[in-house]
Order: structure tokens, then sequence, then C-alpha cells
């Protein structure tokens, strides 16, 4: 945790006061659901539909954010087309998340590649021998001051902590940096691969595999297990993605959507009943 000096000098940067406590939830939830977003990319999300589903759900228990909250595009090694400072991007994401957090009991959110570009920026441009001096977990030790937001890692049986996946229960979200033009088949990818890595991943029985990343929209079953794509809430006319219209016709569109995740009483979850929402 940040000591309140250290908190004043980055409430100072970001222009954000981040001693001040979101109001926690007060109100009946549904104990038998929960919300899931991925791929937001704030600030370039799609506001008008973020808005409506978070009204549209606001029965759901929880919300689960399976990872690119964050957009940093300041930080991409892309050629930019815009300017934006890491400060107004970090502010707006994070402002973000703690107006969320009034209207959840908890949110569990995964940080993946977008959301780690801050610190592979760090690792690619401070000298190596500076490293150890840097503050290279700013993002994630800044979001943990929200109090009912966990940032959630999968502790691997070696007792390394990674990012890209996650197992609750039954369910497993991943962000893995896969892609395939035939929806779908990416996250059947994605599961044959973690049947290799079942042991070190300690992952335990599931039945669920969320994949985000891909922006797209998939349900299928593969054996006993429920696979879903999880679509994206992207602007897609914001300057962040006109690498999107390229001219070369790559992959497919982004799909825009989310997750109703439905649940049973003991808190595991509901495969069968659990949907994708599309817009």
């Amino acid at each position: 945790m940040y000591s309140q000096k250290q908190l004043k000098k980055y409430s100072e940067f970001f222009g954000w006061d981040f001693a001040r406590k979101p109001e926690p939830f007060k109100g009946d939830k549904s104990k038998n659901q929960d919300l899931m977003l991925a791929d937001v990319h704030y600030p370039f999300h799609h506001k008008a539909l973020l808005e409506q589903v978070i009204e549209e759900n606001n029965k759901a228990e929880n919300l689960w954010i399976a990872g690119d909250w964050f957009d940093f595009y300041s930080k991409s090694h892309y050629r930019k087309q815009i300017s934006i400072d890491f400060g107004t991007e970090f502010r707006e994401g994070f402002s973000g998340l703690w107006k969320l957090a009034s209207k959840f009991n908890k949110i569990y959110l995964m940080m993946s590649n977008h959301d780690m570009r801050f610190t592979k920026w760090i690792y690619d441009n401070a000298p190596a021998d500076m490293l150890a001096f840097t503050d290279h977990t700013c993002p994630e030790r800044l979001l943990n001051t929200i109090p009912n937001l966990t940032v959630v890692k999968q502790k691997t049986l070696s007792g390394r902590e990674i990012e890209y996946i996650y197992q609750h229960k039954n369910m497993v979200i991943t962000h893995v940096e896969k892609s395939n033009k035939d929806v779908g088949k990416t996250v059947q990818e994605v599961l044959k691969e973690m049947f290799r890595w079942d042991a070190q991943l300690a992952l335990k029985s599931y039945n669920m595999v969320i994949q985000a990343h891909n922006h797209q929209s998939a349900r299928v079953k593969f054996g006993n297990k429920f696979l879903f794509q999880i679509p994206c809430l992207i602007d897609i006319n914001a300057p962040a993605f006109n690498y999107v219209f390229n001219g070369k016709l790559q992959g497919n569109p982004p799909a825009l959507g989310y997750i109703k995740l439905a649940k049973f009483d003991n808190g595991s979850f509901d495969a069968n009943n659990s949907i994708i929402v599309d817009f």
C-alpha cells in the first residue's frame, strides 16, 4: 500500500484524490447473476453502450472485467495518430471504475496486454540497473485503493502470479493473445493449450472458459465444457482503432456486447444458462 505522502504525490500528478473512497453499494442484488465485460479500452470505449449495459444489469451482484479495461494508447509502441497523455488515460479509466464500485458488491479486474502497457514501457525504457527503483506497478497499486476492487491473477504451481488467466470456482477467464479468423476457434485453441498446462497453472475442475482479447462473440460446446468468446465495448470510430481499417481486411469487425453470468446458490457458475448479449 502507498503511504499518505505517496498517495498525495500521485493525486497531484493524475488530478484525482486517491484517498477518497467511493460510496459502498447499498441496495438489493441478485445472488444468481453477475455481469462480465471485456476489452472496454478506456477512454476509447463506447460510452452510451457501457452506460446502457450497467443500467440494464443493475441487479447483478458482481462485476467481472476480463482484461483491457484501459487502452493506454500513449504507451503503445505503434505509431500515434493523436496525442493523449498517460495521466489523462489513467485518470479517466480509474474514475470509471471508481464510479462503478458503488454499483456492485465486488469488482474483479484482470489486467491484460493493454493494461500492462505502462509496465512494459518501463521495462523497455528504463536502464536495466534502474528497474528495481521504478514504480512499474503504479497502476495496479492505485487500483487497489478502491476497497471492493480486486485485481485477479492465477497463482501457478510454482507460486508465480500471472495476469492472463484466472480461475474462480468452475469458471476460467483467459486473455490469451491468440487469434483465428473462424469465430469460436480461438477459445477452442486456448482450451487445448490449457489441457497441456493445467497442472502448471494449478487449474482445478472447470466446465466454463471465457476468452477475451479477440473482440468477438461466440458460444460453443466442446466435450463437457462451455466455451465463450466475449465481445468488446469499444468505439470503433475512436482514433485508437484506426488500425482496424488498414486496407488489408484482416480478421473480423469487432463485435459489441457482454456476458450475463448465471450462478447457482453456492456461488459457482451456471454455464448452461450464462448468455452473451450482442448489440
